[in-house]
C-alpha cells in the first residue's frame, strides 16, 4: 500500500508541474500574472491526478485484473462524479462521469499507443506504416528526401496540382 501511495503522490505532483508550465503559459498569453496561474493549475492538475489514480487502484483491487485502460476510465468517472457533484450540484454528476472517464480512457489509451511505438522503435521493428509507398510498392513524395519524386505521384492527390501562385502576383521573382 505504502508503494501505491508513493507512486500516486509522485504522479500527481509530476503532473502538478505540467499543469504549472501550463498555467504559466496561459497567463503569458492571455497577458496576466503568472504566479497565480501557475499556482492554481498546478493543485487543479494534481487534485485531479490523485482523485483519478486513486480511483483507478481502488477500481484495479475490485477487479481483481491488472490495470487498464477500462480501470482508468472507471476511475476518471469515479472522480469526475464526485468533483461535478462537488463543485456544479447533483445535476452534473453523469456529465462528469462521462467527461472524465472518457478523458482518463483516452490518455491511457494513447500512452499504451505511445509505449508500444517506442517498444516497436527499440527492437527495430518496421510498422507498414513506416515502409515506403507501402500502398502501391513505390515511393513517392510524402516519404522520399528532398529532391526525389513529386506530389503528382501521390495517391492522395490524384486529380489535384499545385496552383502556381507566381502567377497571382502573390509570390515575387
Amino acid at each position: 500500500p505504502f508503494d501505491t501511495v508513493k507512486f500516486i503522490a509522485r504522479a500527481s505532483l509530476g503532473v502538478g508541474v505540467l499543469g504549472a508550465g501550463a498555467g504559466v503559459c496561459l497567463a503569458t498569453f492571455r497577458g496576466h500574472d503568472t504566479s497565480l496561474y501557475a499556482v492554481t493549475m498546478g493543485a487543479n492538475y494534481t487534485i485531479l491526478t490523485a482523485m483519478v489514480l486513486g480511483a483507478e487502484t481502488g477500481v484495479t483491487a475490485i477487479r481483481g485484473k491488472p490495470s487498464d485502460v477500462y480501470s482508468f476510465g472507471y476511475g476518471g468517472g469515479l472522480a469526475g462524479g464526485y468533483l461535478s457533484a462537488w463543485w456544479a450540484g447533483p445535476g452534473k454528476v453523469v456529465p462528469g462521469m462521462l467527461l472524465f472517464g472518457g478523458g482518463a480512457a483516452v490518455a491511457r489509451y494513447g500512452f499504451e499507443l505511445a509505449d508500444a511505438n517506442r517498444k516497436a522503435a527499440l527492437a527495430g521493428v518496421v510498422r507498414p506504416a513506416e515502409q515506403p509507398g507501402f500502398w502501391q510498392g513505390k515511393r513517392t513524395s510524402w516519404d522520399a528526401p528532398l529532391g526525389e519524386g513529386s506530389r503528382e505521384d501521390s495517391p492522395l492527390l490524384d486529380g489535384i496540382k499545385p496552383r502556381d501562385l507566381s502567377q497571382q502576383g502573390r509570390v515575387q521573382r
